[in-house]
Order: C-alpha cells, then sequence, then structure tokens
C-alpha cells in the first residue's frame, strides 16, 4: 500500500486508480461490517433513531451504517491533515530559516 502512496505522489495513474479502487472497496465492506457491529448498540443509535422518528425517518441499522461509513473517509481526513500540518510546521520553519542565511536569498544580492 505505502508503495501505491508513493507512486501517487509521483504522479503514476496507475497507482492513483489502483488506490481509488482498494478505497472502495474498504468502504463498501465497512458499511457492511458496521451495521452487525456494537456500533448501532451503543449510545449514539438509540439517540439517533428517537431523533429520526421524531422527524418523520425512518432508521434502521443499515442505514446508520451508511451513513456513518461516508463521515469516515472525512474523519480520516482531518486526522490526517492535521498531523501533516503538526509535523510539517517545523520543518517548514527550519527550511525557510535557512534558506534565509543564504546569500542569494538575500534582496540585496540582487541590487
Amino acid at each position: 500500500m505505502l508503495t501505491l502512496f508513493v507512486g501517487v505522489m509521483f504522479g503514476a495513474n496507475g497507482a492513483a486508480t489502483t488506490i481509488t479502487k482498494v478505497s472502495a472497496g474498504a468502504a463498501q465492506q465497512a458499511s457492511k461490517k458496521l451495521a452487525s457491529k456494537a456500533l448501532t448498540k451503543g449510545m449514539i443509535y438509540p439517540i439517533v433513531k428517537k431523533v429520526s422518528k421524531a422527524i418523520g425517518v425512518k432508521m434502521t441499522k443499515e442505514i446508520f451504517a451508511k451513513g456513518v461509513s461516508k463521515v469516515i473517509p472525512i474523519v480520516g481526513g482531518v486526522v490526517s491533515g492535521g498531523i501533516t500540518y503538526v509535523t510539517y510546521k517545523p520543518m517548514a520553519y527550519k527550511l525557510k530559516r535557512y534558506l534565509g542565511t543564504l546569500k542569494w536569498c538575500d534582496v540585496r544580492y540582487y541590487k
């Protein structure tokens, strides 16, 4: 999987296509498994079911699982983005400071 990610970073179209297919399959499996897992037996599902009943919408375990499976990539993206920001910010500042010490990065060098 890591090789595919590196392939996408270098612009390999085949790697991007493969990752798209793998992620679609994983999302379908997650949707099927969530309906039978303890997620629907926890605290959130009964609340969602009561609220949906109050507004006149039918809520089943399958519908709930499909909704949750659509939220998983969003949460993953937010977490991944946060980790990337936290780890790259110090490195970017370090690079900025280093590049600032180079003579050709000084405006006075070109006058």
